[in-house]
């Protein structure tokens, strides 16, 4: 009985193993993307922190689109509403490529707060990092949040902020 429950525990902390390994290889990645990218009426972004150490970059901000709640039905819950919105984190270059970082969803109560509009926008905030070696030096890139909404529409809302390299 020991042998077996042994066995089962390493079995599974080799395959926990293996998803951290291929989740932190995945952390940096910086992705080229193409296509035809709309301005949202109602979008609404900020990037927040732009932190630059150790050859590291790390962006956080937040994007929501303001107001919009998408309806739906599923058959276990019945129908529902949400604000699903896929966030990523983009760069765009002076030649006007546009560069995706692997984006992780952060929940953002504070935009509830902000916004008072009784939606509860979830997890609008984003947070990437991103390898300073990958980025082509003497470049500044606009920092900017692609938003991907429920129906597969893309806008891209673009701060202020630069990321210089």
């Amino acid at each position: 009985m020991k042998v077996k429950i042994c066995g089962v525990l390493f079995a599974c902390l080799g395959i926990a193993a293996v998803v951290v390994l291929f989740y932190h290889g995945t952390l940096y990645h910086i992705r080229s993307i193409n296509g035809s990218f709309t301005v949202s009426s109602n979008g609404v972004a900020q990037i927040d922190t732009i932190d630059d150490a150790n050859g590291i970059v790390a962006i956080s901000g937040w994007a929501i689109n303001k107001g919009t709640v998408y309806k739906g039905y599923n058959w276990i819950a019945g129908a529902f509403q949400n604000v699903y919105v896929n966030n990523t984190l983009v760069l765009k270059d002076n030649g006007g490529h546009i560069y995706a970082l692997h984006t992780l969803s952060v929940v953002r109560p504070d935009i509830n707060a902000a916004m008072n509009d009784g939606i509860n926008y979830g997890p609008c905030g984003v947070y990437a990092k991103a390898r300073k070696a990958a980025l082509k030096k003497g470049i500044s890139y606009q920092v900017g949040i692609l938003m991907i909404d429920r129906s597969g529409r893309k806008s891209i809302i673009y701060s202020e902020k630069e990321l210089k390299v």
